[in-house]
């Protein structure tokens, strides 16, 4: 079956964005802004994409993602935008680290605290740790939320190598890789560097966030102002002569979409999923070796 986007844009022009998680909203958010009508699909039947919100008996739980940073000034500035200003909390950030003997209980609000103070890290383990300041330091303005390429030198090695060359191994599995494994769920051997430096700064010097009902909110009010189609499971996107052509399975009756442009707002597994064809090998191999 194929399916026409329609489109009421002044330029006439149909776009699709494939992904509602906060990136995918975003985008389309700022495409209507500029006085596009965009169609947002997604595979599941919410948005949101990590950030999901559950509400039972008067329990509110987020699934994935449950606060985040002031210095995220992005984040911060679109929930100001939405008018969530008054919804938007600071929370005491508290995280549990296993040290071997037991649990820590570490405060993300006064972290150079914390690291004084945490059992079974020695005095040379936390002398070792200064040894990352001068690469955070020499990066610290080019590491952007929006854009990393201003660290590709950083971007050579993975986090637990480059603490290999820099601090003791007691601290990086009492400290580095547990907190990497609590925002990534993966140990630093599968993180660069570049990505370590750019959460050290992002949870440097700013408050815990939190919005009051879950992290949803913010999706769920982008997307009241948007087309937003979920239980759209997208197989491919092709480039056609006139545009792109969307492969995708809806309630169980496979659908072709038609659109001039199309946004993949998706992660590196899905993007090789679905437009992998289309990318060079190398591409491809970097996007592999990310997953």
């Amino acid at each position: 079956m194929s399916v026409q986007m329609m489109s009421v844009n002044p330029s006439g022009h149909r776009i699709v964005v494939i992904g509602s998680g906060l990136c995918g909203l975003t985008a389309a958010y700022r495409l209507k802004q500029a006085g596009y009508s965009p169609v947002v699909l997604d595979r599941n039947d919410y948005t949101g994409g990590r950030t999901r919100t559950r509400t039972e008996n008067g329990f509110v739980m987020d699934q994935g993602a449950c606060l985040f940073p002031s210095s995220y000034t992005e984040a911060m500035a679109l929930a100001r935008e939405l008018g969530l200003q008054h919804r938007m909390h600071p929370v005491r950030a508290l995280s549990t680290v296993e040290t071997g003997g037991g649990s820590y209980m570490f405060d993300m609000d006064r972290p150079l605290l914390s690291v004084l103070r945490m059992p079974r890290l020695g005095l040379i383990d936390k002398l070792s740790l200064m040894r990352v300041l001068p690469p955070l330091l020499k990066y610290w303005t080019r590491l952007r939320f929006d854009d990393l390429s201003g660290v590709v030198g950083a971007d050579i090695e993975s986090a637990e190598a480059f603490c290999a060359k820099r601090i003791t191994r007691n601290a990086y599995d009492l400290l580095i890789n547990p907190t990497l494994r609590s925002i990534f769920a993966v140990n630093g051997d599968q993180i660069s560097a570049a990505t370590m430096l750019w959460i050290l700064k992002g949870f440097s010097g700013g408050r815990m966030q939190a919005f009051e009902g879950g992290m949803q909110t913010l999706a769920n009010t982008i997307r009241e102002q948007l087309d937003v189609r979920t239980g759209h499971q997208v197989n491919s996107v092709r480039r056609t002569g006139r545009g792109v052509s969307i492969h995708a399975d809806v309630d169980g009756v496979s659908k072709t979409i038609e659109a001039d442009y199309c946004i993949l707002a998706t992660d590196g597994k899905d993007l090789q999923r679905l437009y992998g064809h289309a990318l060079t090998a190398r591409q491809n191999r970097f996007l592999s070796d990310l997953i």
